[in-house]
């Protein structure tokens, strides 16, 4: 039994907790927020540095990394990768260095106090695939590579409930429509995709899977509810798309107009499409990995889906030394469902917008589409444009209409 002063860099605070590091290696609290490094073969701290505010009631290390809690209500999470390191140097310069190596790499505030912490290997996440939000957000879902399948509180940011499938990675979520548009009877539920081909249904109230779907041969990469939530649209890595009832699991139809090329991204909304001379209730489109997108409408009680438009975005030869282009990623306007925005590797990095009533590329009138009346009809406009253009500001000052009073300001 030994004992060793601590440093006089603690101003006489009190230790308030330790643990053990990587081989000899001590960490300790105090009641003044600071942490130390210690060596114990040689008993002497090696370093000090400011950890928190106030004392220091939690320490944790594992691996490379360690946990600090305090009564300020703060976790700490701290990467101690270079202190071994410099325990070498202290030992030869006999001194106590600051903790300028350690580096805060995340923080979380706490409603109280952190008395105690332990880390758990089984909620460790890994690679998050994809996030979605329910149609009233109040919650939101995570998937992740080694399989799991999180329902987190959006206000608290809480765990809910987690789904495990083993040896399966979860590449895809999404949430059932609003309640209103559901079938009599049902809930929110929340369909996953997984790499072997799968469709899994999950209610988050019960805890339980409600189905389990086997419309592909290879992994899943996309799946949406439709508009009113009849079937589920879900698509492969190999470019098939399957339309499945939900209700009893069977596949309902298979498209292969994508065949060959990666589902990127898909989308259902609710419109009628009397104005483009089809029957339906609903739109929704697809987007694959050779930068086309696929338009179509749908009567899904009827079983019926029309392909309404098919749109293709040139692009040069990719040379990226061995990585995957950007991901073509396509959508509805919010405003206007029958404007289709698109943006993926192309000539240029820019957003297209697509007119599916004109046919054709749709060049944004900002005055009628983003200004109210009065903005459009103000005294004075402030215009943003590029003083290396010359043509660029009268091109932005032809958006606007000007009175006899108007004057504009540029830098």
């Amino acid at each position: 039994f030994q004992r060793v002063a601590t440093p006089a860099g603690l101003g006489g605070a009190k230790l308030t907790s330790l643990c053990y590091g990587a081989g000899s290696l001590l960490f300790t609290g105090s009641g003044g927020g600071q942490a130390c490094a210690w060596d114990c073969l040689r008993q002497r701290c090696f370093m000090t540095w400011q950890a928190d505010e106030g004392e220091i009631g939690v320490l944790l290390c594992r691996g490379q990394r360690l946990l600090t809690g305090s009564n300020t209500r703060r976790l700490r999470l701290w990467g101690v990768a270079a202190v071994e390191a410099l325990r070498s140097e202290a030992q030869a310069s006999h001194t106590t260095h600051s903790g300028a190596c350690v580096i805060l790499e995340q923080e979380m505030v706490l409603d109280g106090a952190v008395v105690s912490a332990a880390f758990d290997e089984a909620l460790d996440m890994g690679i998050v695939n994809d996030v979605a939000f329910s149609a009233d957000e109040s919650h939101f879902a995570t998937c992740g590579e080694d399989g799991s399948l999180r329902v987190w509180s959006a206000p608290s940011r809480e765990l809910v409930v987690q789904f495990q499938v083993l040896n399966q990675g979860c590449s895809c979520v999404c949430w059932t429509p609003e309640p209103a548009t559901l079938p009599p009877g049902a809930g929110p539920c929340v369909a996953a995709g997984y790499s072997d081909g799968t469709l899994r249904i999950f209610r988050p109230a019960s805890g339980e899977m409600e189905r389990k779907l086997r419309p592909h041969g290879a992994p899943v990469t996309a799946v949406r509810y439709s508009a009113h939530g009849h079937v589920i649209l879900s698509a492969g890595k190999n470019g098939l798309l399957a339309v499945s009832n939900p209700d009893n699991g069977n596949t309902l139809r298979v498209l292969n107009d994508h065949k060959g090329a990666q589902i990127t991204s898909l989308q259902c909304v609710a419109k009628q499409y009397k104005q483009f001379g089809l029957e339906g209730n609903e739109m929704w489109l697809a987007a694959s990995s050779d930068r086309r997108v696929s338009v179509w409408a749908a009567d899904w009680p009827k079983i019926k889906c029309d392909l309404l438009d098919w749109l293709t975005f040139p692009a040069p030869a990719y040379n990226g030394d061995g990585e995957d282009p950007p991901p073509s990623l396509a959508a509805f306007c919010p405003t206007d469902p029958g404007l289709v925005v698109y943006t993926g590797y192309g000539v240029e990095k820019e957003i297209s917008f697509y007119s599916l009533a004109r046919k054709r590329l749709y060049e944004v009138d900002v005055e009628t589409e983003f200004l109210k009346a009065s903005h459009a009809s103000c005294d004075v406009a402030c215009l943003m444009y590029d003083a290396s253009d010359p043509q660029s500001f009268d091109y932005c000052a032809s958006i606007y209409k000007v009175c006899s009073r108007s004057s504009f300001t540029h830098q």
